[in-house]
Order: structure tokens, then sequence, then C-alpha cells
């Protein structure tokens, strides 16, 4: 069968104040919450995979290890340190879902904005219009402008839109596993065409149910191990055993010069679990043991649902640390989202390495009003040493 995708000896460096060598990766580095870079951080190293055409491809590994760095490589985003990356036919990206959309403009402009930057000509864009509005049920909304959405209508709008492209070969960023489940649905059912249509799909994905019913093999990333490509039931059972055993006290970041020793959560760590409504504000409260030359640090904030999608995503950068013991007050004015438990997890960075990660938490929300979508939330900090 023929390759729509060959990968050879594929190697990805990151350094300090890197220009954008392309122009999509200029605009897309305006939308992209970019954690901070090694001046020599090495993401992988010597990648070689194939990917024949028609066949649905995952991409998957713990958080950091380069799934989205390697996705944006095949996508023209970035431009590799070195290998070769041959691609066999007409390629679409949904990475980074509405760039290009415009906060002031309304729904219906964004379309014919965000389409034709798809390559669509303004009669094209008509004639598919209710077709794109029908799919992201936002019929009635579509006068009011961007900014007035919420989080999930315009992940909706955004992706009805993307699918419209032409294309032979499609790389999803797991973004597109957000929203409420009925959505959700109609996402997994367009993946269903896909297959039926003999589609080459490559799927970046922290979601093993999704990786079981779509996948037909999984390159399994681990930056510190061998990349290898697997069997879908083989890449899961090595999926699960590898975070399974990411417990606390086995942590690799643990015996680094700077650590989160302790979070509180609600001013409760009772179980390591918050339970709250909705509407209610939150505060979070780091313990920072800074024993680096450091004078400041950074600082990622994750939360993800039960199937492991991607919901909260915001950073702090260069947060001022003394030496010693500092704690660190976040306060989240809500978190709108559906009932159930989730998991939160904090990333300590430096200027040119990863410290730690702390990933123990549970939040478990409960009373809510049927909010959806990606949520970056309001949020307010502060740093100060404790003596």
């Amino acid at each position: 069968m023929e390759n729509a995708i060959t990968v050879k000896k594929l190697s990805k460096k990151f350094r300090e104040q890197a220009n954008s060598k392309s122009l999509k990766e200029f605009l897309l580095n305006l939308s992209i919450k970019n954690r901070p870079k090694n001046k020599n951080a090495q993401i992988f190293k010597d990648i070689s995979f194939t990917i024949k055409k028609g066949e649905f491809f995952g991409i998957v590994g713990r958080n950091g290890s380069g799934k989205s760095t390697l996705l944006k490589i095949l996508a023209g985003v970035y431009v590799p340190t070195s290998g070769v990356v041959e691609i066999n036919g007409r390629l679409n990206p949904f990475i980074e879902l509405g760039v290009g959309f415009n906060p002031e403009l309304s729904g219906r402009d964004n379309v014919f904005l965000n389409a034709s930057l798809l390559g669509f000509s303004r009669d094209k864009i008509t004639k598919i219009y209710d077709d794109i509005v029908e799919f992201a049920e936002l019929d009635g909304y579509m006068d009011l402008k961007l900014k007035h959405y919420s989080s999930g209508m315009q992940v909706r709008l955004a992706f009805s839109v993307a699918i419209r492209a032409e294309s032979d070969i499609l790389l999803i960023d797991e973004v597109l596993a957000v929203g409420d489940a009925a959505f959700q649905q109609k996402c997994f059912k367009y993946f269903d065409g896909l297959k039926k249509e003999k589609k080459t799909v490559i799927l970046v994905t922290h979601d093993m149910a999704i990786v079981e019913r779509f996948c037909d093999r999984v390159l399994f990333i681990d930056k510190t191990k061998e990349v290898k490509v697997y069997g879908v039931s083989e890449a899961v059972s090595h999926y699960n055993d590898v975070n399974s055993g990411d417990k606390r006290g086995e942590n690799p970041f643990r015996k680094t010069p700077a650590r989160i020793e302790r979070v509180q959560l609600f001013n409760s760590d009772l179980d390591n679990t918050l339970i709250i409504k909705a509407e209610e504000k939150i505060t979070i409260r780091l313990y920072i043991d800074n024993k680096s030359n450091e004078k400041s640090l950074s600082i990622t904030t994750s939360l993800f649902g039960n199937d492991w999608v991607k919901l909260i995503d915001f950073d702090i950068y260069e947060a001022p640390m003394s030496i010693g013991l500092n704690e660190m007050e976040i306060v989240l004015d809500s978190l709108p989202l559906n009932s159930g438990k989730y998991s939160l997890i904090f990333g300590l960075y430096g200027k040119e390495t990863q410290y730690d990660l702390y990933d123990d938490l549970t939040v478990q929300i409960k009373n809510l009003n049927d909010n959806k979508g990606i949520l970056i939330p309001k949020y307010r900090w502060a740093v100060k040493a404790i003596k």
C-alpha cells in the first residue's frame, strides 16, 4: 500500500528567541500558549515511521512528550531541526481551531473569513453556509459577535468550518474531543465517515477509547525512551502501564532543585480532592521550594476530564521566587464545566528546564449549569516568600 506520509530520522529542538520560519507558524504562535522552552531542549530525536494511505493513525504519549510538536511539523507549522517529512497528497491540519477568527465580528462574518483562509470562494461559502451552521448547532446566534460566544460555541463553529476543507490527509489534535456529549458523538460520526471513505487521518489524543474505536496503528512517544509504532491493543496497554506508574513518589522530577511541595485546594487538601459548585470562586495554593539559582519560575495549569481531554490550560510566566519556600495563590473566578471528576496537573519550569510535575489532584464538580467547551478561566495570582 502506498504511503501517505513518510518520516525519516526526524528531530526537533527548541531554542530561546527562535524566529518563526513560516507565516503559518507566526500566525499560530499568536494564539498558542507556548510553554517555556529550553535553550537547547530536545523534544524528540531520530523518529522514523510511515503512515499508509487510508490509515487512521494515532499518536499518543504523556504530556510534554512532543505529540503536538510532531503534528505541527507534519503540518508545516514547525520546521524540524533535522530529518525529512514526505507528504503524498493534500493535507488539512485541524490543530489550532479558529485561527483567523475575529472576536469583534459576528459568527456569520467569521465563517466567511475563516473559510476564505481555507481556500473557499465566496460563492462556495454561501452554498455551504447553512450546513456549517446546522452542524455547529448555532442557528439564531450567527449575528452575535464572536466575543459573546461561549468557548464551546466557538469550538463547534471552528470545527464545522474546518471539516469542509477538501483534503487527502487530515491532522487532528485532541482539541476536537471537547464539548458536550452530543457534539462529541457528532464528531465521532464524522470520524466514522472518514474511515469509510478511506481518508488518511492522524489523530493526537489522550483518550484510549477513541484509539480503540478508530485507530489502525499507534505511534507512542516517550521523550526519555523508545519511540515506536504499536498495534492498537498493545499501544493502549503500554499507555496505561506508563501512566499508572506516574505516582507522586516515583516522579523523576522530584530530585530537582525546584519542586512543588504541596498544593492546597479551596483551603482544604483533604484526600487531594476538591468538591465545588460551578459558580464558586476557587483558591489554589502552591507551596514551591526553590533551591535553584533562578529568581523567577513559570507554572502551567492543566485540567483534564476523565477521558484525558484537556479542558483548561493556562500559564503563569516568570513568577518571582525567593530562595527557599514560596506560597503562590491562584484564584479562579469559576469553573463552568459539566458535573464530574477532573484531574488537575501543575508543571514547574525554569528558563531552561522543567523542574516538577504535580499530578495527583482531583476536582469534583456538581450542581452545574450546562456550559461546555475549552476554558481559559479568569484568574489572579500572587507569590510570597515563607520565612
